[in-house]
């Protein structure tokens, strides 16, 4: 978009970080209808597990790892996650969360044990993710009890409804942004490429 400044005094300058606004859209669907529009911060694909709120008192990156968050749709409730991004010192391979779902994720970190940002050891590592979703709305919904629900790397909410084999709504009714949930099951994910680029996605990488 241009912006016509003159005799404004002033000058509009161009995005210091243009890459933050090229993510692509994600959809957070719920088994019970609700859809909540973000933006992908992983994998392209989609993912299909059970959505639990994570209220533990660790790291985001202690919560990513935990064994108990493995083929899990991780809900962080935290408002700002990724500001320290990711310590290569203390990766683990033994399990990560299927999904990940925050509400603000930060490009870039500032800590000196870090390596890399958070949205890029997403991507590199083949697992789905999603940021700008309400989670403060999302976790009264998760009050009343788990829920199956998809993270699905795309703009189409009916699409998203269909991997999880919902009918949408009436269309009068309010789509609401929001994020997902569903069974262990149904990770699709792509890894990064350096020729197709980073892209959306959910969970873990399967072919």
């Amino acid at each position: 978009m241009s912006i016509n400044t003159k005799g404004l005094g002033f000058i509009v300058l161009p995005s210091l970080f243009p890459e933050v606004n090229l993510r692509p859209t994600a959809i957070l669907a719920l088994a019970d209808g609700t859809i909540f529009e973000g933006v992908s911060i992983g994998a392209p694909g989609h993912c299909i597990a059970d959505l639990v709120l994570d209220t533990t008192m660790s790291g985001y990156q202690e919560s990513l790892f935990r064994p108990d968050a493995l083929g899990k749709i991780l809900v962080l409730s935290y408002l700002h996650i990724g500001s320290i991004g990711i310590n290569g010192q203390q990766l683990c391979n033994n399990g990560h969360a299927a999904v990940l779902v925050v509400r603000d994720c930060l490009h870039f970190y500032s800590h000196y044990h870090s390596t890399q940002s958070l949205p890029d050891f997403l991507v590199n590592s083949g697992i789905v993710a999603i940021a700008d979703v309400d989670t403060r709305r999302l976790s009264r919904i998760l009050r009343g009890g788990p829920q199956q629900a998809v993270i699905y790397v795309g703009s189409d909410p009916v699409q998203a409804l269909s991997l999880l084999g919902v009918k949408p709504r009436d269309t009068a009714a309010p789509i609401a942004n929001e994020t997902l949930s569903n069974l262990a099951s149904g990770c699709h994910a792509q890894p990064y490429s350096q020729a197709s680029g980073p892209a959306s996605g959910s969970g873990r990488s399967s072919k």
